[in-house]
């Protein structure tokens, strides 16, 4: 589904991504894992197209995306969800979600997908409350309804664990689980329990490059990724 080929980000006579090949799969959750400064968020930025590559080609479903802006790459089948909630506080949460699957579905369904969507993410009692006064947690859960709306076949979640309580942090794994196949995810994160409960594959980067790719459990306890994470043996990035 995802494709990437010898990708390089140079910013000045520094190499953020040094020739990364990686590949993503048709219904996979693909978790990307590494030290501050590793390359991941990169990267991520590269394939949302908020950064265009010095070198290299990203494509999608076979389909060259590269250096495409964030608008194009989102009509093109990938929902883009950010660590902080890109919403706007003062419209509800009905109008947020309505507003997501308007952009894809048209005016006729946009209602009935935006209701589905609001019971199957459990804010039927928030729907009409304005976002801004929810909490962090219920906030997440409104963004990752509005990128579900566009009914997008790769989603990009961006640490979407970050700062939110244990309650929060499981639906939050639940959901990708229960939506995984119906969609395809590549997530950003740091929460090892969070990527344990999720991941099919996980991919570690390390000073530009990818590290070390494989099955959850093997990539997670090989002692070279460890030492990494700890500023051991090849040293810290």
């Amino acid at each position: 589904m995802l494709h990437t080929e010898d990708l390089v980000v140079q910013f000045g006579g520094v190499f953020a991504l040094g020739g990364v090949n990686f590949d993503l799969n048709q219904g996979e959750v693909h978790c990307l894992i590494g030290p501050n400064g590793a390359g991941k968020s990169t990267f991520f930025k590269v394939v949302t197209g908020q950064i265009v590559p010095t070198r290299g080609r990203v494509s999608l479903s076979g389909d060259d995306i590269t250096g495409k802006p964030s608008a194009q790459i989102v009509r093109r089948g990938i929902g883009i969800k950010m660590q902080t909630p890109q919403l706007f506080d003062e419209m509800s949460v009905e109008k947020t979600i309505w507003l997501g699957a308007y952009r894809t579905a048209g005016k006729a369904k946009a209602q009935q997908r935006a209701d589905e969507l609001i019971d199957e993410l459990g804010l039927s009692s928030v729907a009409r409350s304005e976002v801004g006064k929810l909490s962090h947690g219920v906030r997440q859960r409104v963004e990752i309804a509005s990128v579900l709306a566009g009914d997008p076949a790769l989603i990009l979640l961006d640490e979407p664990a970050a700062g939110m309580g244990k309650a929060d942090v499981a639906f939050m794994a639940e959901l990708i689980l229960k939506l995984r196949g119906r969609h395809s995810f590549l997530v950003v994160e740091h929460d090892m329990a969070f990527i344990r409960s999720i991941a099919d594959c996980v991919t570690v980067f390390h000073q530009g490059k990818i590290f070390l790719e494989g099955k959850c459990d093997d990539v997670l306890s090989d002692q070279a990724v460890k030492d990494i994470y700890l500023g051991k043996g090849r040293g810290n990035a």
